[in-house]
């Protein structure tokens, strides 16, 4: 792939290696250009640097799909290379298809549904939403969005998340007031294990987005029966720990109530806090039926 075409129309690539014009070539140069810009309004008006700039110490992660393998490699980081104000990507992650119940994603065909569509819906807990795509995000092949499969996941996962919530919230609403609050042990050393497991998935080095809920529905699923007020608090704090990457609004509401401030740290998941603030939070949000996502969808094609 060039970097650069011969012509007379367009952005000039000047360069003593080329004897006639060179125009960039439109889509490496229009993607790279596209990032620039993207940084200069990150920081317009705030006299820092642009992102992509030299001198700036951002680390740049993009992201794109397989089709724009060689733009990306090629096009992209040539263009980067080939002046000498701003930089390239550190990381660049690409991902395979996800398809809409066996086809194509098309907007030309109307055969779409959008992201903000779904979490537009009345209701519902993008928390919840978020795990879903999580599981198929499709970094290693081709994956496939479909809508009964989508519901019945949510529902389950809302379901599970939210009556294990309600068991240890109410177990440490039980307790004496002036009770000491302890985290047990054995809980947190499956704790560290599963949350060596996710930060192994969301390492810049090997990032797998697909992978990164499986520690959280494990964590999930080792909650048995009605917890004592140690089991409740170490599942919470490490529910907090581990769903906060996919579900932070539950996750810091619930951080906050166990009286700790900012967000989830894992650094301090073992350390209690005898303070409670306010009501208990739950996960805000309802079941979902497939008549809400296929109203996410054109008519002719919910049709």
């Amino acid at each position: 792939m060039r970097l650069t075409v011969p012509g007379l129309h367009g952005l000039a690539w000047n360069s003593r290696h080329f004897n006639s014009q060179q125009i960039l070539f439109s889509y490496s140069s229009l993607l790279y250009a596209h990032s620039l810009y993207c940084g200069y309004k990150d920081t317009e008006g705030t006299h820092k640097p642009n992102p992509f700039a030299r001198e700036s110490n951002a680390f740049l992660i993009g992201g794109t799909g397989i089709d724009n393998t060689i733009p990306m490699l090629v096009g992209v980081t040539g263009c980067a290379l080939g002046q000498n104000s701003f930089r390239p990507f550190d990381r660049i992650f690409f991902n395979h298809f996800i398809r809409l119940s066996g086809s194509k994603f098309s907007t030309s065909r109307g055969h779409v549904i959008w992201a903000g569509e779904i979490a537009r819906i009345p209701n519902i807990s993008v928390d919840v939403l978020r795990v879903y795509l999580s599981e198929i995000c499709p970094e290693e092949t081709e994956t496939d969005l479909v809508p009964e499969r989508l519901v019945d996941r949510y529902n389950a996962v809302l379901d599970k998340i939210s009556a294990a919530i309600d068991r240890c919230t109410e177990s440490l609403n039980s307790m004496p007031s002036l009770a000491g609050c302890h985290v047990d042990g054995a809980m947190m050393v499956t704790l560290d294990r599963l949350y060596e497991k996710q930060c192994a998935a969301l390492s810049l080095d090997r990032l797998r987005v697909s992978q990164s809920s499986r520690p959280l529905i494990e964590w999930v699923d080792h909650l048995d029966g009605s917890p004592n007020h140690k089991t409740a608090y170490a599942w919470l704090m490490g529910l907090c720990i581990l769903a906060w990457p996919l579900m932070p609004k539950i996750t810091e509401a619930l951080w906050r109530w166990l009286g700790h401030s900012g967000h989830p740290v894992a650094a301090r998941a073992s350390t209690p806090s005898p303070h409670r603030n306010g009501a208990a939070p739950k996960i805000d949000g309802r079941r979902l039926a497939v008549s809400d996502i296929e109203r996410c969808l054109p008519g002719r094609i919910a049709a």
